[in-house]
């Protein structure tokens, strides 16, 4: 807990949820004191609307990334994108990263965070995280690709009956081609998730 609010406190970019203060409550109850958002997890979006528009997708990947690239460049990589941990706020018009707290620094090593320990979300985690490899920046921009597979399709990449099948298609299965799913998608998108992915 203490190590999340850390973490994202040095954090500053729009695409970040802010991080104010944290601390403990009477030296009881901790607290992290962030900014206050009014909208929808992309999760609950997806419920909602299964198969997103292409140009909301290319703007939340745009937004997701840039806050990402903040991230990677202050030695933070998040480990667990996912659809629970993507924000649109609507009042901004505006995307924004949740939940830093199974990220890694890249300068510190914490039993959390070592090599050998599976840490993340089947679906959207990249082949390195399904084998407790080393992680890098890009472990998340392949979960950022996975997001926007997720919802360009309405079906996750990578599936399989239980986590050890979901695990093996991750490292050794490509995804089905996006335009198979849904043909109605631009030609240019196979290309981008055979590279993403």
């Amino acid at each position: 807990f203490q190590r999340e609010g850390s973490l994202t406190k040095q954090l500053d970019h729009p695409s970040i949820v802010k991080v104010f203060d944290i601390g403990q409550f009477e030296d009881t109850l901790p607290f992290i004191a962030m900014e206050l958002l009014t909208g929808n997890e992309l999760a609950a979006l997806l419920r909602a609307t299964p198969v997103m528009p292409v140009e909301a997708v290319k703007k939340m990947v745009r937004h997701v990334a840039a806050g990402l690239d903040c991230a990677h460049d202050t030695g933070v990589i998040h480990r667990d994108l996912k659809p629970e941990n993507i924000f649109y706020c609507q009042s901004s018009d505006q995307w924004k990263i949740l939940d830093f707290g199974v990220s890694k620094h890249v300068q510190m090593s914490t039993t959390l965070t070592e090599v050998g320990n599976i840490v993340g979300t089947p679906h959207y985690m990249a082949p390195e995280q399904a084998q407790a490899k080393s992680v890098d920046r890009r472990t998340d921009l392949f979960a950022l690709g996975a997001l926007a597979y997720r919802a360009l399709t309405g079906c996750t990449p990578f599936s399989g009956r239980d986590l050890p099948s979901i695990l093996y298609a991750v490292v050794y299965s490509p995804p089905l081609s996006c335009r198979s799913i849904v043909p109605t998608l631009p030609s240019e998108l196979d290309a981008v998730f055979a590279t993403a992915l």
